[in-house]
C-alpha cells in the first residue's frame, strides 16, 4: 500500500489517506497533489484519514518542506480555497493530536477527530448542501481496505 494516497472521486471533498511512515519524497509528491487540487480553481473540502501512528510521524525535512510551501504560496491558496479540513486519527493518538488546531496552522475551519463517524458529522453539520455524505464512509472503506469497528478510525 503506497504510504499516502489520494481520492478526488467526489469532489468537492479531496481525501487523503496516510499509511505507516512516508518519506519525504512521499510528503513532496503529495504536495504536489496538493498544488493540482489548487490549479482547479474551486472550493473545496479536505478529509485527511491517517489510519495508524506511524503515518503521522514526519520524515527528516518534511516540516521543513512543508513550511517553506506555505510560504510560498499555498498558505494563502489554502485559506482562499479550502472550505475546512478534518484530520482523523487512530484513537492512540487522539490525545496527543487533539490540542493541535487546524484553524491555528492553516486558518482555516477544522477539526482533529478520532474516529470517521465524528468527522463526516461535523463536515455534514457545516455543509449540508453537499449532498453525497453517505458515499464518502464507502469510498474510505474501499481505499483503506477497512470496515468501521469500535476502537478503529473507521
Amino acid at each position: 500500500m503506497m504510504p499516502i494516497r489520494t481520492i478526488t472521486a467526489i469532489w468537492p471533498l479531496a481525501i487523503a489517506v496516510y499509511h505507516g511512515p512516508a518519506s519525504l519524497d512521499d510528503y513532496l509528491a503529495h504536495l504536489a497533489q496538493w498544488n493540482l487540487w489548487f490549479a482547479r480553481g474551486q472550493r473545496f473540502m479536505v478529509l485527511r484519514v491517517f489510519m495508524d501512528d506511524a503515518a503521522l510521524e514526519q520524515a527528516d525535512g518534511v516540516a521543513r518542506a512543508t513550511k517553506q510551501w506555505l510560504v510560498d504560496g499555498a498558505g494563502g491558496t489554502v485559506r482562499s480555497q479550502v472550505d475546512a479540513m478534518v484530520n482523523i486519527v487512530p484513537p492512540s493518538a487522539y490525545a496527543r493530536m487533539a490540542a493541535l488546531s487546524v484553524e491555528k496552522v492553516f486558518g482555516i475551519p477544522g477539526l482533529i477527530a478520532a474516529g470517521l463517524p465524528d468527522g463526516l458529522d461535523w463536515l455534514r453539520s457545516r455543509f449540508p448542501e453537499f449532498e453525497i455524505w453517505e458515499h464518502v464512509e464507502t469510498v474510505v472503506q474501499d481505499c483503506t481496505g477497512t470496515t468501521l469497528s469500535k476502537g478503529t478510525i473507521m
